[in-house]
């Protein structure tokens, strides 16, 4: 006969657990966050991390990984050739701004680019009204289509690949320290619960200071869901 679970006692370990876990956080815990502003699944773990961030000593440095770079050459659909050439120019406009606004002002354009691309279903970026929305200045008309840009892209994209390895996308995220290290991932198709994400967040950590973890996976089932629009 198989003995009854005392619920509150497993919930009560596991609340220990939970603490012990961010008792050991540095604080603050930063990282840096690869993202193309076309993929679905990177702004829901976007989403999921800028919500843990309200509840945990956390630092996001938001980074370029453009999707176009990373397939250049690949066999693919041009229906998703059309949608990640707009993810690069959209990630050039950002390295403009990078380096010419204030440090807030990547996270402002990425959060406009996903409400317009990914809940109001906008397949062509307006950067002009993008970069008013958020409240960034000036708008460089011409980085879009400028190569030069493609140099910030690239060193972040090595940056990156050099921590987590070559055969990865986005989301992937890398812990600042001594020695960094990575993840492309966590990928999931919803945006957790503010409880949820917290409990995510810090199994997240226990694993990463594993030095012998690689990698947990298993199939997607169904498709990315962004929640309400922010």
């Amino acid at each position: 006969m198989s003995e009854e679970v005392d619920h509150r006692e497993v919930e009560s370990g596991l609340s220990i657990i939970a603490s012990r876990v961010r008792a050991t956080i540095k604080e603050p815990v930063r990282v840096a966050f690869y993202f193309d502003p076309v993929c679905p699944w990177c702004w829901v773990t976007a989403r999921w991390l800028m919500g843990v961030r309200e509840h945990r000593p956390l630092a996001i440095e938001w980074r370029p990984f453009s999707l176009a770079l990373k397939n250049e050459g690949l066999d693919q659909p041009e229906a998703w050739k059309v949608v990640q050439a707009e993810g690069h120019r959209a990630l050039r406009a950002i390295e403009s701004a990078r380096a010419t606004s204030d440090p807030e002002a990547v996270e402002r354009l990425y959060i406009e680019m996903a409400r317009r691309w990914h809940h109001d279903g906008e397949r062509r970026f307006d950067l002009v009204a993008i970069f008013a929305a958020a409240e960034v200045e000036p708008f460089d008309p011409s980085a879009p289509d400028e190569p030069f840009w493609d140099g910030s892209i690239g060193a972040a994209m090595d940056e990156v690949q050099a921590v987590v390895g070559d055969d990865i996308g986005v989301p992937a995220i890398v812990f600042d320290g001594e020695d960094p290290v990575g993840f492309y991932g966590p990928i999931m198709s919803a945006v957790p619960s503010s409880e949820e994400g917290l409990r995510l967040f810090d199994g997240f950590i226990t694993l990463v200071r594993l030095p012998g973890f690689f990698e947990l996976k298993r199939s997607r089932s169904g498709r990315p869901d962004p929640g309400p629009r922010p």
